[in-house]
C-alpha cells in the first residue's frame, strides 16, 4: 500500500501488530449457539453401550461439573438413550395390540386378561432358567455392544469458550 502523502510504500508494521503470545484455537465448535467440546470413545469388547453411558454420566457427576456445563450424547449413544425413553410406551402398545387380538380370537373381554396375567411369571421363569443353565444377563447387553465411536458434547452456556484447564478437568 502506498502512502497518499509521499507515494512511498508503507511498511506492514505501520498497519498491523503481530502478537504471538495470545494464540487462540483455529476454530470453536458449537452445539446450537453455545461453544462445545466433543469427546469421542470406543467400547471395549463385551462392554454394552448402556454400561458406557452410565459410566460417563457417573464420572460427570463425580467430578462436579458446574451447572452451566451440559453433557449430551451424539450418534449411537444418543439413539440408545432415546430408544430407552420410548421403550415403556412400546411395551404398553404391544400389550394393547395383543389384548385386542386375543379378544377377537376368544370373543371375550376377560379371557385375554387371564392369558396376559401369566406374562410376568413367565418372564421371571425364563430369566431364572437362563441363569440356572449358566447364562448371564450380559447376553442381552452384549447385543448392543459394538466397536463404533460414540461422542458426547460438553458446552458451557455462560462462557464464550471452555478453557484448556476446564477441558482437562472434564476429561480426566
Amino acid at each position: 500500500m502506498k502512502s497518499p502523502l509521499t507515494g512511498s510504500v508503507l511498511p506492514l508494521s505501520a498497519l498491523v501488530t503481530v502478537d504471538t503470545t495470545k494464540v487462540g484455537p483455529l476454530s470453536v465448535s458449537h452445539q446450537g449457539q453455545f461453544p462445545a467440546v466433543t469427546l469421542s470413545f470406543n467400547l471395549r469388547p463385551g462392554i454394552a453401550l448402556g454400561q458406557a453411558v452410565d459410566a460417563i454420566l457417573g464420572a460427570a457427576r463425580d467430578i462436579g461439573l458446574p451447572g452451566s456445563v451440559i453433557a449430551t450424547f451424539q450418534g449411537n449413544a444418543q439413539a440408545f438413550q432415546s430408544s430407552l425413553a420410548s421403550t415403556p410406551a412400546l411395551i404398553g402398545a404391544a400389550l394393547v395390540v395383543v389384548y385386542i387380538i386375543l379378544g377377537m380370537l376368544y370373543e371375550s373381554y376377560i379371557h385375554p386378561l387371564t392369558i396376559l396375567s401369566t406374562l410376568p411369571s413367565a418372564g421371571v421363569g425364563a430369566v431364572l432358567a437362563h441363569l440356572a443353565n449358566g447364562g448371564t444377563l450380559e447376553h442381552a447387553q452384549s447385543m448392543a455392544a459394538h466397536e463404533s465411536p460414540h461422542t458426547t458434547k460438553l458446552y458451557d452456556r455462560t462462557k464464550e469458550r471452555l478453557t484448556q484447564d476446564e477441558i482437562e478437568r472434564i476429561v480426566m
